[in-house]
């Protein structure tokens, strides 16, 4: 099956042997075909030849721009991923850091705060549009990265919702016991604890874990879709569909942050190791 680029040039390839024809006929005074009639065929086939060319040219025009908006899109959807990511990390171990450092014997499911932070559902892909990718292996790889990077990015937003709609459970059962015995002041953490109920417990822990885990491990993810992105609008459609290489800046980067408290860092290590 011939491409779409093959039938374009066979096309003026007959094109212009049927207007050669024609014209060595009309020079060369032949009697095939009366000259008058030639001239008429001669000027329908150049204007219907030159017509089609121009065409064809305009969509061809119009179809790169389509594609080079189309990845450019891409490529700032993934930026943008990127700053939600790491402004949501420099947030989060801020906020377990502060309650740690002022409770450090403190258990896991204490270092759980509901935080105002917004993910924007919008901030996914095109693939539609991005079908042109599928031309080449290095537009297949760069393909799977964003199916890949898109739901790295959509599963933390669901695990933050998660772990925040938990812990306004928790402010709601502390609230009820604080209205039910005034000054929790002196209460143990183990009588909260007990107060809070231990399916709440397992599950702020449990979905603490599963954030400190994404937000530790998959900012590479982010990296590769952009630069695999990056390389194969680069092959396909040349150096104006690229954009600079994006960094975090130096407060966001992940040396500049808060520590993990230690059950959060003993989890997350423990991972590793058995991932790997």
């Amino acid at each position: 099956m011939f491409k779409k680029s093959s039938i374009f040039i066979w096309s003026i390839i007959f094109a212009i042997l049927v207007i050669a024809i024609l014209l060595l006929t009309y020079l060369l005074d032949l009697q095939i075909i009366d000259r008058d009639l030639i001239k008429t065929l001669l000027g329908t086939f150049v204007g219907a030849s030159l017509a089609f060319i121009f065409n064809r040219y305009m969509q061809s025009q119009n179809q790169y721009q389509d594609d080079l908006a189309a990845g450019r899109r891409a490529l700032f959807t993934i930026r943008n991923q990127i700053d939600d990511f790491a402004n949501y990390r420099y947030a989060f171990q801020s906020s377990v850091d502060h309650v740690n450092s002022g409770i450090p014997s403190a258990p896991e499911w204490c270092l759980a705060k509901p935080m105002g932070f917004n993910f924007n559902p919008s901030n996914v892909f095109d693939y539609k549009s991005l079908s042109f990718l599928l031309s080449k292996q290095s537009g297949r790889d760069a393909y799977q990265q964003l199916q890949l990077v898109e739901r790295t990015y959509l599963d933390l937003m669901a695990r933050h919702s998660d772990l925040n709609s938990s812990a306004i459970d928790i402010q709601k059962a502390i609230s009820e016991l604080q209205n039910t015995i005034g000054n929790i002041q002196n209460i143990s953490l183990n009588s909260l604890e007990s107060h809070v109920s231990a399916e709440l417990v397992y599950r702020v822990r449990d979905q603490l874990r599963a954030v400190a885990l994404r937000i530790d491990q998959d900012e590479q993810r982010y990296f590769d879709a952009l630069n695999a992105l990056n390389q194969a609008l680069q092959e396909i459609l040349g150096n104006d569909a690229i954009i600079p290489f994006l960094t975090i800046s130096e407060k966001l980067k992940k040396e500049k942050l808060p520590p993990l408290p230690h059950a959060l860092r003993s989890y997350v290590d423990q991972q590793i190791v058995q991932n790997n």
